[in-house]
Order: C-alpha cells, then sequence, then structure tokens
C-alpha cells in the first residue's frame, strides 16, 4: 500500500506542471456521472465481475472530486468437512466506497491520464451454513491510477486500479480493476 501511494505522490508530482495543449471544446468545469464493470479477486482465490457506480465535479482540467460505489454481490462457495464428509458452505458479500480528490493530466486532444488519492469505507459479511455470521468493516486508505478515453464531448471510456483500505479477511480483496462509462454534464 505505501509503494501504491509513494508511486501516485511521485507521478502527480512530476506530471503535474505538464500541460496538455487546449483545444478542446469541452467544458472546464462540470460533474459527471457514471458506472464500470469491475474484476475483484477474492480472498478464497476466485474472482467475480459487479458494479460501480461514480459520479464527481471537475474543477478544470486537472482537478476533481469524486466519490463511487462498489457492490460485491454474493459468492457462494461450497467444502466437504472432513473426516465425516458432510458438505457445508458460506456465502460472502459486501462493498467498498470512496471520497477522494482526483488529479487528472491530458494527454493529447482525446485521452488523460489520473490518479485519485482519499478515503475508503468497505465491509465484507460472511454467513455459513452452520448459522455463524462474520464482519470485516474498515475504513483506510482509497488509491487509484486511470486512463479515459473521450468518445465524444461528454462521453469517455474508463480504465482503472483501484485500492480500498486495508487487506480484507474473506469476499473481494482490497484491490479491483474496472472499465466503464462516463458521462459529463
Amino acid at each position: 500500500m505505501k509503494k501504491l501511494i509513494c508511486t501516485l505522490g511521485v507521478g502527480l508530482a512530476i506530471l503535474g506542471p505538464a500541460r496538455a495543449q487546449e483545444t478542446s471544446s469541452v467544458p472546464v468545469a462540470r460533474a459527471y456521472a457514471g458506472a464500470s464493470l469491475i474484476l475483484a479477486d477474492h480472498v478464497e482465490g476466485s474472482n467475480k465481475s459487479d458494479l460501480k457506480l461514480f459520479g464527481g465535479y471537475e474543477f478544470s482540467r486537472n482537478w476533481g472530486v469524486e466519490a463511487g460505489f462498489s457492490r460485491y454481490g454474493g459468492r457462494d462457495y461450497h467444502y466437504f468437512a472432513w473426516p465425516d464428509g458432510q458438505s457445508e458452505s458460506y456465502r460472502t458479500k459486501g462493498y467498498g466506497s470512496y471520497v477522494a480528490a482526483k488529479y487528472s493530466m491530458p494527454i493529447g486532444e482525446r485521452f488523460a491520464a489520473y490518479g485519485k488519492l482519499g478515503l475508503a469505507h468497505s465491509q465484507r459479511k460472511l454467513t455459513d451454513s452452520m448459522g455463524w455470521h462474520g464482519k470485516d468493516t474498515d475504513n483506510g486508505v482509497y488509491a487509484a491510477l486511470g486512463a479515459e478515453a473521450r468518445l465524444t464531448e461528454n462521453v469517455a471510456l474508463t480504465l482503472e486500479f483501484e485500492h480500498y483500505g486495508k487487506e480484507k479477511r474473506y469476499g473481494a480483496e482490497d484491490r479491483q480493476w474496472g472499465v466503464g462509462l462516463k458521462v459529463g454534464f
């Protein structure tokens, strides 16, 4: 986690002074919303795609704020208890949410690279067939690196890697990849 934050900080410090030509007709300040298909590895050794919703406000071509919510739907696991051969199962589900500052660096007229740094709140729940319930909740650092390709003045494709707080004991891990669609207003 420290390496990710250091890399993000150094990258923003180096790229911050760089400026791209501002020939675009896209408004400088505006709100946006979007949705992403995310792929999150699970502690139990599998992965699953889910949904993330996000929205934000760009104060300038470089600076903005963003909030988002990633849903990790139910995931069922089945196993056999040894030595009696009885079948047991458990289910995990959860979510991750964040609020972050966002720094974007335009790369030409249609592309941009960005980094986000802020606060995350995550929760994972586990329920097994024996009636045991567990909950793993944490607040921590949110960090992300991404790229965006603008299709029109108001629509862009996004690709990003995100990190939500601390390592999780079960359910979706603290890292995920996402590809999404962002719409500006």
